[in-house]
């Protein structure tokens, strides 16, 4: 069975003593809320972050906010989807449901 422990820090202790984390311990840094999840091998700075869910929706809405308005039609990404020849750098899931979600809204 596997077990978690938390631990917390500010990210100027967490990156000055770069700790190893045992397997399942989860680095909280206390001023974002990011948190980091030990493998038992890497250090703190080698390790991936991981975002809260409300972080992850504020870039996608940043990202969203950024994409240009009324420059792609209904019909124009009915098209996409229903092409013999896609695009895949934009049929990775996410970006295919920004731009629908951006053509519903514009």
């Amino acid at each position: 069975m596997t077990s978690f422990r938390n631990k917390r820090d500010t990210l100027a202790n967490w990156e000055t003593n770069n700790p190893i984390l045992g397997p399942g311990v989860i680095a909280v840094i206390e001023e974002t809320g990011h948190f980091k999840l030990g493998n038992g091998v890497s250090r703190f700075m080698e390790l991936p972050s991981f975002l809260p869910d409300t972080d992850i929706e504020m870039l996608i809405q940043e990202y969203v906010d950024g994409l240009p308005t009324g420059e792609v039609t209904q019909q124009d990404l009915d098209d996409h989807i229903h092409s013999t020849n896609p695009h895949p750098q934009y049929d990775s899931g996410l970006d295919l449901k920004v731009l629908y979600d951006n053509v519903k809204a514009g």
